[in-house]
């Protein structure tokens, strides 16, 4: 289907163009288009009715917000469901039976809450492997240095220097010039086994020390 015939099908659907759109895969978000080879081909069915499967022309993607998708969007730093629960609304009272509603309501955020609880897993494993490589990287020389202009930024505004402009010192006491990324920076923040110095050893900028003692 082309996306003039696409159209005209919704068109014809809602002259209005006031409904919403219910497909399968979720939401729809984006639509984006490509040359018909690029990223697999594309599939459509022609005037006799045969399957095409083609990489010719164009097409254009349609992308989806599944649960998974937007839970992802709104988590953050959120350790419980229960802070973003709120993000999840309602609009079900033309359901005459009150159990009709609550089994709708129970579906849909118990899709959320495992989708939010399988990621929680999924971030706290990396986050760990990531701790252990930068403890490794300490106990062999490395050291770690946060901009202190850090504490200068107003809280809403983009900070990058929580992770981005840190001072990472190797072995041989060598900034690092493309050290400070998240992997490294994160799981210092992160975690409760390291401390914030202002120890004057690089001007301008706080040690973080390990000290598994604190945990």
């Amino acid at each position: 289907m082309t996306t003039a015939e696409f159209i005209k099908m919704l068109q014809e659907a809602d002259p209005k163009g006031t409904a919403h759109i219910r497909m399968e895969g979720g939401v729809p978000h984006a639509a984006i288009l490509k040359p018909g080879y690029y990223d697999g081909p594309y599939s459509y069915i022609d005037e006799d009715f045969n399957w095409v499967k083609s990489a010719s022309g164009s097409k254009v993607d349609i992308h989806c917000i599944d649960v998974w998708d937007f839970v992802d969007r709104v988590k953050g730093k959120s350790r419980s469901f229960d802070e973003i629960k709120h993000k999840f609304k309602f609009e079900l009272g033309t359901y005459v039976y009150p159990e009709q509603i609550k089994e709708r309501e129970d579906a849909l955020l118990e899709e959320a809450e495992k989708a939010f609880n399988d990621m929680l897993d999924i971030e706290d494993g990396m986050l760990q492997r990531q701790l252990e490589e930068v403890i490794e990287k300490y106990n062999d020389g490395w050291r770690f240095y946060q901009n202190k202009e850090v504490d200068q930024v107003p809280e809403d505004e983009m900070n990058y220097h929580v992770y981005y402009t840190w001072k990472i010192v190797n072995p041989e006491g060598i900034v690092e010039s493309n050290g400070s990324t998240p992997y490294l920076t994160e799981p210092i923040l992160e975690s409760s086994q390291w401390t914030k110095h202002d120890n004057g050893v690089i001007l301008g900028y706080y040690e973080w020390i390990y000290t598994p003692d604190n945990v």
